[in-house]
């Protein structure tokens, strides 16, 4: 982890929820991918409800010694949760 995200960190507490909404993956050789919706609700230092924290996800993996190991991830927030979520 690197200063930035480990200074990010420190901001969240435990006790969160959070889950996947898959939208497309696939896989060729030894590199796959899936993109999708990050459902989350954090808890924040200093807030006393839980936060939205819905992401947009890319993720890329490569498989090494027979392992997959993510390569690459991108995130942006969502602007707001869907009125049926």
């Amino acid at each position: 982890m690197n200063a930035a995200n480990a200074s990010g960190a420190k901001n969240f507490e435990p006790g969160g929820s959070s889950r996947f909404e898959v939208m497309h993956m696939g896989s060729q050789g030894d590199l796959a991918y899936w993109t999708g919706i990050q459902w989350a609700k954090a808890r924040m230092k200093g807030k006393s409800d839980s936060v939205p924290f819905n992401l947009r996800v890319t993720e890329v993996f490569r498989r090494e010694n027979g392992d997959w190991k993510l390569i690459h991830r991108h995130a942006d927030r969502l602007s707001e949760e869907p009125a049926d979520k």
